[in-house]
């Protein structure tokens, strides 16, 4: 289905890298968004769903986010602007006004008031847990050059202009990191699943995150299922919840993009962070795969090309 080159110990150009990354990462959304209906589809399901045209699929509003922070970091150096990160992303995202949760902070944004009042109080004080910041930080994890504490300090930075509860900041500086490490690093055609969930457990501050890092590691020694993975880490829409479940998906086939985004798919439910992660997880690992014209749209290529780019561009030496 995906097809790719033979591996190959060759480092692939950043700009590949970035363009296939989010690329994958849009098709996998719209994949998430046809089998959101389903609890555990059957594999011809998602075969099915995945030989639909893109343009039969119509992707729900608020979409796009890791393409918008690829984009801000561009255009800052690598750096985040939170007052300006959190303006663009109101500007892309077309909710209502009356959402709740982190989207009620990009509506307030848009209505004039500052997010850094707005998204603190959220959820009582709490700040948000969702995975939306989680998902957002596939672009962290994209910045060329950038040391894994950076890289997770990036994430944290773009997560707290929605959320700010320790389990979501959590969640994006995981993301960013493995995004980062499936990209740039671990080059050899094997995958050390452990070594890569211990640099990623390195940048957690919360120990329900590590330790469900802990329950991932076992669902890999036991070559769990999709069933398994769901009723063990869950696939609900919370960074604690969408984070270990992307992360099973993605170190089941590391090597296998279309088999990682398949497996992806079924567990995820309505729940689309978790396909778009895995594929993100997929197409960095991969940057040389041939996505089938059938995936994608004009608009998502275009897209792609131009946040890869961008933040290319502003690392080119």
């Amino acid at each position: 289905m995906i097809t790719t080159t033979p591996p190959t110990l060759v480092t692939a150009s950043r700009h590949d890298i970035i363009g296939r990354t989010l690329l994958l990462t849009a098709c996998a959304e719209r994949f998430a968004v046809q089998l959101a209906a389903s609890r555990l589809p059957e594999p011809e399901a998602v075969d099915k769903v995945l030989r639909l045209p893109a343009a039969a699929i119509a992707v729900p509003p608020g979409t796009g986010q890791p393409f918008v922070l690829a984009e801000h970091l561009a255009a800052h150096g690598g750096q985040v602007d939170e007052d300006d990160l959190a303006a663009e992303l109101a500007a892309a995202w077309t909710g209502h006004d009356t959402a709740q949760g982190a989207g009620s902070v990009l509506a307030d944004v848009r209505a004039g008031r500052p997010w850094s009042q707005t998204a603190p109080m959220l959820y009582g004080g709490q700040g948000s847990f969702g995975n939306g910041a989680a998902l957002r930080a596939i672009a962290a994890g994209l910045v060329p050059k950038a040391g894994i504490g950076a890289v997770a300090a990036t994430a944290r930075r773009a997560a707290a202009v929605t959320h700010t509860h320790p389990l979501a900041l959590d969640g994006a500086a995981a993301v960013a990191v493995a995004v980062a490490l499936s990209a740039y690093g671990q080059p050899s055609r094997h995958l050390d699943a452990g070594k890569f969930l211990d640099i990623v457990a390195g940048q957690l501050r919360c120990p329900e995150l590590r330790s469900c890092l802990n329950i991932v590691r076992a669902l890999l020694r036991h070559r769990a299922g999709p069933a398994e993975v769901v009723g063990t880490v869950g696939n609900a829409d919370t960074a604690l919840r969408t984070v270990p479940a992307a992360l099973t998906a993605y170190l089941r086939h590391p090597e296998q993009p279309d088999a990682a985004l398949a497996f992806a798919l079924q567990l995820a439910g309505p729940n689309r962070a978790i396909p778009m992660i895995t594929a993100a997880l997929a197409g960095a690992r991969s940057p040389q795969l041939l996505t089938p014209r059938s995936w994608r749209t004009p608009g998502d290529d275009e897209r792609a090309r131009r946040a890869a780019r961008a933040l290319s561009a502003a690392y080119r030496c």
